[in-house]
């Protein structure tokens, strides 16, 4: 009974964050996603547009 319980509620896990990954797919940003589990932004890295601002940056440097 304890093994049945336990292979159920494991394979409601997987279930659960296969469902949240394809809901939170076209989320963009963090704070648009939906559900109990939520990323969170990491304090120490840039936002993404200022990454890509330093990136846009750095391709004009570079000679092909």
């Amino acid at each position: 009974m304890v093994d049945q319980l336990s292979i159920l509620l494991g394979v409601f896990g997987i279930l659960y964050i296969v469902f949240w990954l394809v809901k939170n797919d076209g989320a963009k940003s963090i704070q648009d996603q939906k559900g109990l589990i939520k990323m969170r932004a990491n304090p120490e890295r840039k936002p993404l547009n200022m990454a890509a601002k330093h990136t846009q940056k750095r391709s004009h440097k570079v000679r092909h």
